[in-house]
C-alpha cells in the first residue's frame, strides 16, 4: 500500500508566496518546519535522551502529514524532550515541577520570554487530564 497524505492537510495553508498565492501544506514544508527544532538543544546535551526525544518529536511531526494524529503523538513527545532538557540542565533539581523549571531557566535568560511564554503552554498542555471531564459521553 503507497502512504497517502492525510486528507485533512487540504484544510492547512502550507504558506504564502511573495505574490500571495496559497501554497498547499506538503510533506517538505512540515519536515522544513521540523528542521528548526534542531537549534532548540544545545548541542552539548549529546545525541542520547532529550536530542533523542527531540528528533523523535520532529519525525512524527513531519510524519503527520500521512496520519494527522502523529501531531498530537509529536507534541507530547516534543513536551517530554523539554522537560528531560531542564532536568538535565538542573540534575539537582529532580523533584522541581516542570513549570519551576520554566520559571527558573526564564528568569536566568535561557528562555527568551516568548518562548518562556510557549514553553508555559506546553505545561499546561502536558498537564491536562487526558479525557476532560464529560468527554467520553459526549463521545
Amino acid at each position: 500500500m503507497q502512504p497517502r497524505p492525510d486528507p485533512r492537510w487540504t484544510h492547512i495553508v502550507g504558506g504564502i508566496t511573495e505574490d500571495g498565492v496559497v501554497q498547499p501544506m506538503t510533506f517538505e514544508i512540515l519536515a522544513e518546519l521540523a528542521a528548526e527544532w534542531d537549534q532548540l538543544l544545545s548541542s552539548d546535551l549529546g545525541e542520547a535522551g532529550p536530542a533523542a526525544l527531540l528528533r523523535m518529536a520532529r519525525s512524527l511531526f513531519a510524519h503527520s502529514w500521512f496520519d494527522y494524529e502523529f501531531m498530537v503523538v509529536a507534541c507530547l513527545i516534543g513536551f517530554q524532550a523539554m522537560e528531560a532538557a531542564f532536568r538535565v540542565l538542573y540534575p539537582e533539581a529532580d523533584r522541581v515541577p516542570f513549570r519551576r523549571l520554566v520559571r527558573r531557566a526564564h528568569q536566568e535568560g535561557i528562555l527568551p520570554a516568548n518562548i518562556a511564554d510557549l514553553a508555559e503552554t506546553a505545561v499546561e498542555l502536558r498537564n491536562l487530564p487526558f479525557f476532560a471531564r464529560g468527554a467520553v459521553a459526549a463521545g
